[in-house]
């Protein structure tokens, strides 16, 4: 991926939200969020070229009930 670019990054395990590449630098991309103010950043590996991408990876890690007992 290269500055500029939009990808997708999964949050909670479950929630996919839309990000614009600013900068790579260490290993690390800056990441903007398309539908807030907020910046951060992340290990490439984060990061999902499609929204088809992430949805896929959402639906292979089942979200798991805690175990209160």
């Amino acid at each position: 991926m290269r500055r500029g670019d939009n990808a997708y990054i999964i949050e909670s395990s479950r929630i996919i939200r839309p990000v614009r590449i600013l900068n790579c630098a260490g290993g690390l991309y800056l990441i903007k969020f398309l539908d807030s103010e907020g910046a951060i950043r992340v290990h490439p590996d984060r990061l999902y070229n499609t929204r088809e991408a992430a949805e896929e990876q959402v639906k292979q890690r089942p979200i798991k009930a805690p175990d209160w007992h």
